[in-house]
């Protein structure tokens, strides 16, 4: 029995995150990462690139830039739209770790501006989102937004795993649980097609 109809991942879902990153690694390391068209979710690094650094810089990153970050496209209002049709609080999950909760925090209460859940599954050493199938399963979650290919494959509780087209995903095959979208307006004609 589900518990929760349907939640989000952050990054890439409700947050356009990534201009984060280009303005960090430009300003800290005069590397333009995102010169291409980006289709990559792994960052081409240069080859003196300490990759220590990496969850670090992203961290900081985030902290940095986040206020400046705007929202995907109806991201915002179809959270809404689906709180209100289930009269539910939204559920986030994400792979941030807790190091970036209080910009994450910040930033939903201003664009949201609605009640929500927070729940991250990133460590003190990584924000790879390994832990996010286990906690969704958890939380009982018939559908899930998504925009990591790996990610999508990988989580198996839910009736539907939704996945936006995103650069670092084009071109890529997922499983058959998983379903393409354009953004949430997408998973708004599904699931209400599903629940009619």
């Amino acid at each position: 029995m589900y518990k929760i109809n349907i939640a989000y991942d952050f990054d890439g879902v409700l947050c356009h995150t990534m201009p984060a990153f280009h303005q960090y690694w430009s300003e800290k390391y005069d590397w333009r990462i995102f010169d291409g068209d980006g289709r990559s979710f792994n960052m081409p690094m240069p080859p003196d690139y300490d990759m220590k650094n990496i969850h670090s810089d992203i961290v900081e990153a985030i902290n940095l830039y986040q206020p400046y970050l705007k929202p995907h496209a109806f991201a915002m209002e179809m959270v809404r739209e689906f709180a209100n049709r289930w009269n539910e609080t939204p559920l986030i999950i994400t792979a941030r770790r807790p190091e970036n909760v209080e910009v994450t925090d910040s930033w939903l209460q201003h664009y949201l501006g609605i009640p929500y859940t927070l729940v991250t599954t990133g460590s003190e050493v990584s924000s790879s989102g390994e832990n996010k199938p286990d906690t969704i399963a958890k939380w009982g979650v018939r559908y899930f937004v998504e925009d990591r290919f790996k990610t999508c494959n990988n989580i198996k509780s839910c009736d539907q795993v939704f996945m936006p087209d995103r650069p670092w995903n084009t071109h890529r095959v997922p499983l058959d649980h998983v379903m393409r979208v354009n953004n949430l307006l997408g998973v708004w004609d599904e699931v209400t097609e599903d629940n009619l």
